[in-house]
C-alpha cells in the first residue's frame, strides 16, 4: 500500500510502501484486514501491516488496485500511533 502522496526521495524516484501479506501469515498487532478483495486487485485474503513500512522504486511500481477511504485512514492512525503521533 502506497502510503506517501505520491514519489518521495531524490529525484522523487521512491514511494513509501506499507507491506500487504496473505492473512495466512499469522497476525500482527495493528494489521488491517482487507475485505474489498477484488477492488484491491488481490487474488487472496489479505492485510495491510503497517508494522512493516520500506521504499520502493518508483519507477518498477505499477498500481493494481485501491483500498477504500475508511481503511486508508485507518492504517495512517495506525502509522501515526506507532510513530507516538496522533493524527487528526
Amino acid at each position: 500500500m502506497v502510503i506517501s502522496q505520491g514519489p518521495v526521495g531524490r529525484d522523487g524516484l521512491l514511494l513509501w510502501v506499507a507491506m500487504i501479506t496473505s492473512r495466512e501469515n499469522g497476525a500482527w498487532p495493528g494489521d488491517h484486514p482487507i475485505d474489498a478483495l477484488a477492488e484491491a486487485g488481490l487474488p487472496i485474503p489479505s492485510v495491510v501491516r503497517p508494522a512493516k513500512i520500506t521504499t520502493v522504486d518508483a519507477r518498477d511500481a505499477e498500481p493494481v488496485g485501491s483500498l477504500n477511504e475508511a481503511l486508508t485512514r485507518a492504517v495512517i492512525d495506525t502509522i501515526a500511533s506507532l510513530m507516538g503521533r496522533k493524527n487528526s
